[in-house]
């Protein structure tokens, strides 16, 4: 004779349906996500509290670590299965985070920015020694971790590389409007690796919307008006110069076209924002090696896009009399 449940000598469990429903529900990456942030977040800040002590910042920083490194780790696991959405959502709570990290980075103490040397193996001494002067050790191992899941993003979930470079970007744009210089030259030596990956896969569509999130911080850059933020501009011109000539070698000729216009389009920010960078930003773009057959005007925008420059072509013509002006 069959038993009910419940009945004596059954030995079957019966879950109420919302018990499940609730167990799922916190098992589920979306929350699980939310709760590694929130402990990040905490983590991150622990250090700056009034009277903490030397063994509270060291296991508030011992934290920080791993909760990066888990957020990265569910990242990846999204990658593997192309949940694109999945892995944006966990790289913008790292980016996130680290915002939050920047309010109270000033006021923590000195032990905060001496992590051990274990926890960056891959680093040279040379490179461990800047990382701990700079005080940049958060970023560093942040920036890799998302390097990580933009390499694994470009052969596997190709939709969300921009989105994961436009993090460290943005980092560095808010690196910026606060003055940390060798953070913001941190994340501008990431970002040139993101664009170099891009060339590398001859995938120009990542190359144009990671180009384009660049040019959006160089134009804000362009306006904070700090000696500083000028060079960065320069600096990142000559880098696009130098990736636009190496996708033109490697044969990556749309991706060469494609870096070519966004460094015109920054010969323009620097013309309109930041005069007195013009000179060396418009000599990276006089410089660009162009193959034979390429129109070098055509590699520039026009005036109709670039009305503040009052001209009928921006050509180059245009860039050699504003780099004399």
């Amino acid at each position: 004779m069959r038993k009910r449940p419940g009945s004596p000598g059954d030995h079957r469990i019966s879950i109420p349906l919302s018990v499940l429903f609730y167990a799922f529900r916190f098992l589920s990456p979306s929350v699980l996500l939310e709760r590694l942030e929130a402990k990040l977040a905490r983590d991150l800040t622990a250090g700056a509290r009034p009277g903490v002590g030397a063994a509270a910042v060291a296991r508030a920083a011992a934290g920080a670590r791993q909760g990066i490194l888990d957020i990265a780790n569910l990242s990846l696991r999204a990658i593997d299965r192309a949940d694109r959405d999945l892995t944006l959502d966990g790289v913008r709570a790292l980016g996130r985070s680290y915002k939050a990290y920047l309010e109270v980075k000033a006021g923590l103490p000195a032990g905060w920015f001496t992590p051990p040397r274990e926890w960056f193996t891959g680093l040279s001494d040379e490179a461990f020694d800047l990382v701990v002067r700079e005080r940049v050790w958060v970023a560093h191992l942040l920036f890799h971790q998302a390097w990580l899941a933009y390499a694994a993003a470009l052969t596997k979930a190709p939709d969300a590389a921009p989105g994961i470079a436009a993090v460290v970007i943005r980092v560095a744009a808010e690196a910026a409007r606060r003055g940390d210089w060798p953070l913001l030259d941190l994340g501008q030596r990431f970002a040139n690796t993101f664009l170099r990956e891009a060339v590398k896969r001859a995938d120009a569509r990542v190359v144009r919307d990671v180009a384009r999130a660049y040019r959006d911080v160089l134009g804000r850059l362009c306006r904070a008006g700090r000696a500083q933020a000028f060079q960065a501009v320069e600096k990142a011109a000559d880098h696009l110069r130098y990736y636009a000539e190496f996708a033109w070698t490697t044969g990556a000729s749309e991706s060469a076209e494609v870096l070519a216009g966004e460094l015109s389009r920054v010969v323009e920010l620097a013309a309109v924002e930041a005069p007195g960078s013009l000179p060396a930003v418009a000599a990276a773009f006089e410089d660009l090696r162009v193959p034979a057959g390429v129109d070098r005007r055509a590699l520039a925008r026009t005036a109709t896009e670039a009305p503040a420059l009052g001209r009928e072509a921006f050509g180059f013509e245009a860039v050699e009399v504003l780099a004399r002006s």
